[in-house]
């Protein structure tokens, strides 16, 4: 009876610790701190026996203890024709680590990865959603996958965004005899514990404090520990290939991956022929080719890593009218080599916040490709997924990075097309009547260029409503407006954009009495202060710099003048400049002129406090205000 009662005991203890081990208040305190999400436990395990099968196993236990940190689930398993998904299953549990609901793999959504659903495609994904009632909560998240891939070996990584922390993260890969794997850990506080035998490679990161976010500071990328690696051997769709330099690699993805895809319709090739006819230059021959494909396909999204590496043939682009970033660069770079234009497909990271190929790791890298096109000691990089994108444009999203060209002689790292300040510009000009009511009448023209066109020339296309929304936000400070009339003139070629907006507000001035209270700056101000922060922890960082002109005349209504004008500002700083000026050009009429610089750079993070000071005077001049006085 002892014995028995004991083993009861047992059971029921072994059963009440099961229950309560997801238990939110179990958290360490100093892991919920700026922290949206902890991972309490992830245990990732990689087998391959052989470079033609990789085996996964994954299991990840994550706390969400507000609604910010629901993004920070990716209830997502994804597979192809070359891999299988053995098992899957999630389990919910409420803050006092009681289970609430329960998922099977049978429970779990299957739809295709492909946006839209537009394209027949095997890449596909097991999902399950969850809407929480209260929190925190807990969901233990687990699976088992079995590929014949092995050229992209998931990483360790086990911060891998902000405001969430980990308490514990365990990752091992085991590889069979005569499979040479190499490594590359970058570990910048020393968080990776790693262990290492012949054919195994066991890595442990605990107790890490979730990161804030700071503005203007480096990638996440760099701040975080992560482990990556690739075999020199591997398999990818099926076919062998081999990486243990980028030379070898790149030769291996244009002779088996990308050779037998660039067949083309005979109709195509004669009209692409035609087309070209008169042009000379590499440059006229690939502007013309570019064109033709974005006013002949349109692009559908395939995720990198799930939609695989291998384009869509360019046959296949040619007849559907539409791909893939791999599918429409293949179209493209097949219809330049039929009018003897040399290109190379190339692969990057795409992305508004600059990244690069690793360079001194070769591997399966990046999630977005482009397209090489060289011209003389130039290289002209064409976006080949966009419709709107001007030739050889390439701004905010792929420019200023490191990239892996592929040619037939092998992998290249290169370098794409720098956006330097000066050239990221605003002009801005205009006319501004200011009646005796407080009311305006302003005409307008903006023209842009750089990194400035890049972020504007997609106005153009939107509707009549979404325009009048853009203008209001941008001119968000001032009230009661009522566009008039909006014009664009976008030269694609010369990459600048000129905007012609007239537009009333009504109440733009104040009254002190029978005075109005006059904001100088109409049309560009700058209300952005960058945040404050007691104790940085990164350097200051602006990744793209741009250059603002305005010069606005401005008009008094009649019987107003002004009883003195501001001093002329001028501010001068390492991360740019600033100066603005009003001067009398008649009686009752004035001309308000500005100039603000940002300069791109990296500086310590004890320059940001400067940095924010000078952003600081910037707005604040920029709201500078005079005081017209009845005469």
């Amino acid at each position: 009876m002892k014995f028995i009662l004991s083993v009861l005991l047992g059971v029921i203890s072994m059963v009440c610790i099961s229950q309560n081990m997801y238990r939110a208040d179990e958290i360490p305190t100093e892991l919920k701190e700026n922290a949206n999400s902890v991972i309490r436990k992830e245990t990732t395990a990689i087998e391959i026996a052989t470079p033609k099968k990789l085996v996964l196993r994954n299991k990840l236990v994550i706390t969400i203890l507000n609604k910010n940190g629901n993004r920070h689930i990716n209830p997502t398993v994804p597979y192809d024709n070359a891999s299988k998904v053995k098992s899957a299953e999630a389990r919910i549990y409420d803050a006092e680590g009681e289970e609430i609901e329960k998922f099977k793999k049978k429970d779990f959504l299957d739809i295709s990865a492909v946006s839209g659903g537009t394209l027949y495609s095997d890449n596909r994904m097991l999902v399950f959603s969850y809407t929480p009632d209260d929190y925190p909560y807990t969901i233990v998240f687990e699976y088992e996958t079995e590929t014949g891939n092995t050229a992209l070996i998931p990483p360790f990584i086990p911060l891998a965004r902000y405001n969430s922390s980990v308490m514990e993260s365990i990752y091992s890969i085991t590889y069979g005899e005569g499979i040479k794997m190499r490594q590359k850990i970058t570990d910048p506080s020393n968080e990776i514990i790693k262990t290492e035998q012949p054919g195994s490679i066991f890595l442990s990161s605990k107790g890490i404090e979730a990161i804030e976010p700071e503005y203007h500071s480096p990638s996440l990328d760099s701040k975080i520990p992560s482990a990556f690696f690739a075999l020199d051997a591997f398999y990818l769709q099926g076919v062998p290939g081999g990486g243990k330099d980028w030379a070898e690699f790149g030769t291996w993805m244009d002779t088996k991956l990308l050779q037998d895809v660039r067949d083309l319709p005979a109709a195509t090739k004669t009209k692409i022929k035609n087309l070209v006819a008169n042009a000379t230059t590499v440059e006229e021959k690939a502007r013309i080719v570019y064109e033709y494909v974005q006013k002949n396909t349109r692009y559908i999204s395939v995720q990198i890593g799930i939609g695989g590496w291998k384009p869509m043939a360019a046959s296949e682009v040619d007849k559907l009218g539409y791909g893939d970033c791999k599918a429409l660069t293949n179209y493209t770079k097949s219809l330049l080599d039929e009018v003897g234009v040399t290109s190379y497909y190339s692969i990057v990271y795409g992305d508004r916040q600059k990244r690069n190929i690793e360079s001194d790791f070769t591997s399966l890298q990046g999630n977005h490709m482009i397209l090489a096109v060289p011209n003389d000691d130039e290289t002209i990089w064409l976006e080949c997924t966009s419709q709107t994108v001007p030739f050889g444009f390439i701004a905010n999203f792929t420019d200023d990075r490191d990239v892996l060209m592929v040619t037939p002689e092998g992998g290249k790292i290169a370098h794409t097309t720098v956006y330097p300040y000066h050239e990221n510009t605003l002009k801005t000009t205009g006319k501004c009547v200011l009646h005796d009511s407080g009311n305006i009448s302003v005409k307008v023209n903006m023209e842009s260029g750089g990194t400035q066109y890049s972020q504007r020339h997609e106005i153009e296309s939107k509707t009549k409503d979404e325009k009048d929304e853009h203008y209001k936000e941008y001119w968000d400070y001032v009230d009661n407006i009522t566009l008039k009339s909006v014009a664009f003139d976008n030269n694609k070629e010369a990459v600048k954009l000129s905007e012609t907006i007239e537009f009333d507000a009504r109440s733009y001035t104040s009254t002190a009495g029978e005075n109005l209270i006059f904001p100088v700056n109409v049309l560009n101000r700058f209300t952005y202060i960058p945040k404050r922060y007691k104790n940085r922890k990164f350097p200051l960082y602006i990744s793209r710099g741009f250059v603002d002109e305005d010069e606005v005349s401005i008009e008094l209504p009649p019987g107003f003048g002004v009883t003195s004008l501001p001093e002329p500002i001028q501010l001068e700083t390492k991360f740019g400049m600033y100066t603005s000026q009003l001067t009398e050009t008649e009686p009752g009429k004035y001309k308000y002129q500005r100039k603000f610089e940002i300069h791109e750079g990296e500086f310590p993070k004890e320059e940001y406090e400067n940095y924010r000071k000078f952003m600081k005077k910037v707005a604040r001049h920029d709201n500078q205000k005079i005081i017209l006085t009845k005469l």
